[in-house]
């Protein structure tokens, strides 16, 4: 029988059995506890005791039985001493679907927990892992390298998860996509080596050994700086990690000028095989063909439709982002999965939140990507530029190429190049305020002092800043447009100065890093 949703309405524990040829699907942000045997969970199995959490911006996660054992359940039915017994914790209202009818649904009543059926169950598919994936994982197993191919939606991400899990040997990730990455805010590319079950995308920051800013979610803003940033990546994993295997995960832009770059990914990055995901039409012409050595057909997938598009997808990443210190809940979402705040809980959260002021005599705004084709021309600029921005932030370095030279009242600026590229970069932070003398930092980090502040095009959501209709507006933001949808967008009347000498947004209509909303 197909899978049927259900919901727990509190935040008690559930007690699932996965049977032979009855997997468990779940979704949303999770805690799982094996209690007895084990349960495979997209190409890692999960042992007795084993703990693991799943995130709520992830696809489903499918429990799949994997052996019995002989421990024992305390106070557990009868029925479940044949099955794997896995200990579910999760926050009210988060969903459940498993593959059998509701009568026999699989789950103890436990502790006082409500179960009741999901009134979106038309919308809910449980992700199913093809077989070639199994085969491209033992093929994995006699090589040093792979890189994920694949058109947007097809599978690359969770291929990434399934392959890192699968694998016996220690794994590093090249995460080359910008706009949905699969650990920590969108904007960068990075490298790091798992160090443990690779289950879910995250937007907490992990351990990374290398990560780069692009400042963009997408390659086209940048493409040379993206093609370098993957080879630097890439060398620094041939020189420091050579205990691991490699897995690349690229973008999902496929077509005229992203196969370009993609094919310039591979010649510079040369993976020892090509996994190709989805329709595999686009790696069969040039000039995909031409530079593919060796390809794995990984087939399609069918996961959960998620429902948001990707740029509300990054609005979600970024708010959990930025408010995993603030013990706030990134929700509540609308119909589509898009974060609908009408209250600005996770704005207001931020907007008290204590962050870092730092002296703008000791500040350097660098211009990165794109973004330094619309640099600021003086120290006044410079003000208008980094208030409301969303930089992130790497260590000083000497002999940093200034632009314009910071002042006691305004910020010094420097155009990034091949220098900026090759910093490490901690994270993402909010640029609340720039006063007298002064830049206030929030980031879920610390921020030090004389940090080098990098600017790009990427732009904070609306989301993040808007704080409720009761509350003081940002000057940089309308409410004019606010509907029943709760939706604002950014004062197209409060420009950077360069803007008002008649400089217009680029062709493909983003807007300008002097804009503060979202692009239009």
């Amino acid at each position: 029988m197909a899978a049927e949703p259900f919901a727990w309405a509190s935040d008690e524990k559930l007690l699932l059995r996965v049977a032979p040829d009855a997997p468990l699907a779940l979704r949303g942000a999770v805690t799982l506890r094996c209690l007895r045997g084990a349960a495979a969970c997209h190409g890692h199995v999960l042992r007795h005791n084993q703990t693991v959490l799943a995130h709520a911006t992830s696809p489903a996660l499918v429990l799949r039985y994997e052996r019995a054992g002989d421990e024992t359940v305390e106070d557990a039915p009868a029925w479940l001493c044949d099955h794997v017994v896995v200990e579910v914790t999760a926050a009210a209202n988060q969903q459940l679907a498993v593959t059998e009818a509701p009568d026999v649904v699989g789950v103890v009543r436990f502790e006082g927990v409500a179960v009741a059926p999901v009134t979106n169950a038309a919308t809910w598919r449980p992700l199913a892992e093809p077989q070639p994936w199994r085969e491209a994982a033992l093929r994995f197993a006699s090589i040093n390298s792979v890189m994920a191919l694949g058109a947007q939606n097809a599978g690359k991400s969770t291929l990434c998860r399934y392959l890192a899990n699968a694998s016996t040997q220690k794994v590093a990730l090249l995460d080359l996509d910008c706009g949905q990455p699969l650990s920590g805010p969108p904007g960068f590319v990075s490298l790091r080596v798992l160090d443990g079950p690779f289950l879910a995308e995250t937007a907490a920051d992990s351990n990374f050994e290398r990560r780069i800013y692009l400042g963009a979610t997408t390659p086209s803003d940048a493409p040379d700086a993206y093609v370098a940033a993957a080879a630097l990546l890439k060398a620094h994993w041939a020189s420091h990690l050579t205990d691991t295997k490699l897995i690349v995960n690229a973008c999902g832009w496929v077509t005229g000028l992203g196969a370009e770059i993609t094919a310039g990914l591979i010649s510079t990055i040369a993976p020892d095989a090509c996994c190709i995901c989805g329709d595999d039409a686009f790696s069969r012409r040039p000039p995909l063909s031409n530079v593919i050595q060796s390809r794995i057909d990984c087939g399609s997938i069918i996961c959960e439709n998620r429902g948001a598009p990707a740029a509300a997808r990054r609005v979600l990443r970024l708010a959990a982002y930025f408010s995993q210190t603030l013990n706030v809940e990134t929700g509540p979402r609308d119909a589509n999965g898009a974060l609908a705040d009408a209250t600005g809980r996770v704005a207001d959260a931020i907007s008290r939140a204590r962050g870092t002021r730092l002296a703008l005599s000791s500040t350097v705004l660098v211009m990165v990507g794109s973004a330094r084709d619309d640099a600021p021309r003086d120290g006044e600029e410079a003000i208008e530029v980094l208030r409301g921005a969303l930089v992130a932030v790497a260590s000083p370095i000497d002999d940093v190429p200034l632009l314009i030279r910071a002042t006691a009242a305004t910020p010094g600026v420097a155009l990034g190049g091949a220098w900026s590229d090759a910093l490490h970069c901690r994270g993402l932070a909010l640029v609340r305020d720039v006063g007298r003398g002064f830049v206030d930092v929030y980031a879920p980090f610390e921020v030090c002092e004389g940090d080098l502040l990098l600017r790009g095009v990427l732009a904070p959501p609306v989301e993040l800043l808007y704080r409720g209709p009761d509350h003081v507006r940002f000057d940089f933001l309308s409410s004019e447009s606010v509907g029943a949808d709760h939706s604002m967008r950014g004062r197209s009347g409060i420009m950077r100065k360069a803007a008002k000498r008649g400089r217009e947004d680029d062709d493909d209509g983003r807007a300008s890093p002097g804009h503060y909303g979202p692009a239009s």
